[in-house]
């Protein structure tokens, strides 16, 4: 289990990923991280990307699901 990002980098790689929130800077490291080839999951209690333009962030996650295999 990482806390940090240090413990994401310094410890053995994971076998899966769980980003909480759904902010940008949430959205950004699921992203790199999925890039990484880890299985990658972003969960939030709200929409994801809320305080940005729907339509972007409609197109954000669909290709965060489609390219990288986040799982939403």
């Amino acid at each position: 289990m990482a806390i940090t990002s240090d413990d994401l980098f310094f410890s053995k790689e994971p076998n899966k990923t769980l980003i909480v929130g759904g902010g940008y800077v949430a959205v950004e490291c699921a992203g790199f991280i999925s890039g990484l080839h880890y299985d990658t999951t972003i969960m939030t209690r709200r929409n994801f990307l809320n305080e940005f333009d729907k339509d972007m962030s409609n197109i954000i996650m669909e290709d965060l699901k489609t390219l990288n295999k986040v799982f939403l």
